[in-house]
């Protein structure tokens, strides 16, 4: 399966829902494309938004939980699937990756992961 990265802001907070034996986080992304470079010395046009539901499983899910907050720029690397058994059927990103888009000035603290060392 092949793996996409995408960039955009987390439309609404996180919750964490746990499925039989596994966390399971389910949160809507904006996310943008990167368009195409533009020609030299003009500036990029704006990607069109894509509203996108993401799924993070087992590890993830909690550290998703704990961290972003709706409005958090991020990146987001996962796999396109589509959800089937339910009408109508759906695409969503399984995230594999996910990080905070920090960009000069943004504000960082680092959150602590249990079993890691400091």
């Amino acid at each position: 399966m092949s793996t996409q990265t995408w960039i955009g802001r987390i439309s609404t907070s996180p919750e964490l829902h746990r499925m039989p034996g596994s966390p399971v986080q389910n949160v809507t992304f904006i996310l943008e494309e990167r368009p195409a470079l533009a020609e030299r010395g003009k500036r990029r046009a704006a990607a069109a938004p894509l509203l996108l539901r993401c799924v993070a499983w087992r590890g993830t899910a909690p550290l998703i939980a704990d961290t972003f907050r709706a409005g958090d720029r991020v990146i987001v690397i996962g796999s396109l699937r589509q959800r089937t058994g339910r009408a109508p059927a759906a695409i969503e990103l399984e995230v594999s990756d996910i990080g905070a888009l920090l960009h000069e000035g943004a504000p960082f603290m680092r959150t602590a992961i249990p079993g890691e060392p400091d």
